[in-house]
């Protein structure tokens, strides 16, 4: 399939969508864990594990970017996180989230329902899963975690994952230290919010691109690395997809907003980390990024 368009009108955003979206990846990072809910002895709540196979699912999505054609993709460390938590951790915070659902559902005390679940069911095994969606095709890769950093707080989100795949469509790697001012810059990923529940089930493997400038290339972390501010809108999902500029190549990848107002998130303050950082860990991962066949077409 060639993706590459030749239109003479063509405007510099719709280049940089129609050459970066087929390389943005969707990475689920999950894990269900089994449980032993014998003891349970109130009905509904027995009935509301027992509805959902006696297992609980946890985990998140996120977004990334190919950056070989052998399958080095790069996305965020917190993207990931999960599954390389311990068994009795994750099954820890599912235990949680199993608590806060029967409380949900029911209408009842969450500290109540917490302490009664705790104490009735326990888990039998955690089946981690870490898998990463390419645009527009339903069958999962199983993805291995080759360079990580650190999840959050000290401007190394990043993690390198390898997928076995091969003549994959790549995005180059920019330099972020040539960022200016109110550059142009995209966003692409695969918002929550875009995940609308009118839309279909294929649209989930649709990316979003959204534009923006660099607000800020002189900030820094709470333990002193660099970070990128950029005014590109972006939220939760988001997390590890590309900031590319105007040569189409990757300058950072978004990892954080900006604190929320009166409980409300504020469009227009995100946070990347930029590519000098990401380089790091692709060293560390030993892939050699580059294009495919596909993207020299």
């Amino acid at each position: 399939m060639n993706y590459k368009i030749s239109a003479p009108n063509i405007n510099v955003a719709q280049r940089i969508g129609a050459y970066s979206k087929p390389a943005v990846v969707r990475v689920v990072d999950a894990a269900y864990v089994k449980w032993d809910y014998s003891y349970v002895d109130i009905p509904e709540i027995y009935a509301f594990i027992a509805a959902r196979g006696g297992q609980t699912l946890i985990g998140g999505m996120g977004s990334g970017a190919i950056i070989s054609s052998n399958g080095y993709i790069v996305t965020n460390a917190h993207v990931v996180e999960l599954t390389r938590k311990s068994d009795q951790d994750i099954a820890t915070a599912a235990l949680k989230q199993l608590s806060y659902e029967v409380a949900a559902y029911y209408n009842l005390p969450a500290d109540a329902v917490a302490e009664y679940i705790f104490s009735r069911v326990a888990y039998t095994g955690v089946q981690k899963m870490q898998k990463v969606f390419l645009p527009n095709n339903e069958t999962p890769y199983d993805s291995d975690v080759k360079s990580y950093g650190a999840p959050v707080g000290d401007g190394k989100d990043v993690a390198v994952l390898k997928i076995d795949g091969k003549n994959l469509p790549t995005i180059p790697m920019g330099d972020s230290d040539g960022l200016q001012l109110q550059e142009d810059i995209w966003v692409i990923g695969y918002p929550a919010a875009g995940d609308s529940d009118v839309l279909s089930t294929e649209s989930m493997l649709v990316s979003s691109i959204t534009a923006g400038q660099v607000s800020a290339t002189d900030k820094k972390s709470s333990q002193g690395s660099p970070v990128i501010q950029v005014s590109a809108a972006a939220t939760h999902g988001n997390s590890g997809g590309p900031v590319i500029n105007k040569d189409g190549k990757i300058v950072g990848l978004l990892t954080f907003r900006g604190n929320t107002v009166n409980g409300n998130e504020v469009q227009g303050f995100n946070f990347a980390v930029p590519s000098t950082t990401v380089n790091e860990y692709i060293s560390q991962a030993g892939a050699k990024p580059g294009l495919g066949q596909i993207d020299t077409l």
